[in-house]
């Protein structure tokens, strides 16, 4: 929340939302959120992917000049409980604090990426991750908790004040994403058939 208020006072969001549609073809939408609050627009968002999934069966909308959203897995999550799957990719032109792989310049955004695909009751298959080596909002965490971070997660910036910034090591996360989602996904498969063949019990998880 003072995070937000920083916000309203330095005039980065406007603090009565409203957002302009650019461009709306079939399953395919751009909107302009006109620096609102991303969680108001997300929800708007999340309104407009189900209407066009209803009608086309796909929906692909872009969002541009909007508050900070938040964690997407939780934008995702409400998809999937809708029994929508999606795909979420973010980046932030003004939020330059990642270095990318091998350097100490930040060039980069946190650049997350999500995942949602539903399952059965609200047990839905959710991957939510930034493609640095730690999430902005887990430094945050630690500021506050003195809780440590990974191993090279951080890094000095050169003759600058002790600022900070994750370092980017995506061809790791990558991996880890392959590996993770494969996991999940044969979980999915093998626990839906198991639960056909056996209906009273039911199965593990991966």
């Amino acid at each position: 929340m003072p995070r937000y208020l920083d916000y309203l006072e330095n005039e980065m969001v406007r603090p009565v939302c409203h957002s302009q549609t650019l461009l709306h073809q079939g399953p395919l939408m751009l909107m302009d959120g006109q620096y609102s609050f991303g969680q108001v627009l997300g929800h708007k968002l999340i309104d407009e992917a189900t209407t066009l999934v209803r009608t086309h069966g796909i929906a692909l909308i872009g969002l541009r000049h909007a508050g900070h959203l938040g964690r997407i897995g939780a934008w995702a999550e409400l998809l999937a409980d809708r029994g929508l799957s999606s795909v979420h990719f973010v980046t932030v032109t003004g939020s330059a604090i990642v270095s990318p792989f091998g350097s100490r310049e930040a060039r980069l955004s946190t650049a997350p990426v999500t995942i949602g695909i539903p399952h059965e009751g609200d047990d839905h298959f959710i991957l939510d991750f930034a493609t640095s080596l730690v999430a902005e909002g887990k430094i945050l965490v630690s500021q506050k908790t003195g809780k440590s971070l990974p191993s090279q997660a951080l890094a000095q910036m050169p003759r600058s004040a002790p600022f900070v910034m994750g370092c980017c090591l995506l061809f790791s996360t990558l991996n880890n994403l392959i590996q993770i989602t494969s996991c999940r996904l044969k979980f999915m498969i093998s626990s839906h058939l198991y639960a056909k063949r056996h209906p009273a019990k039911k199965a593990g998880r991966c």
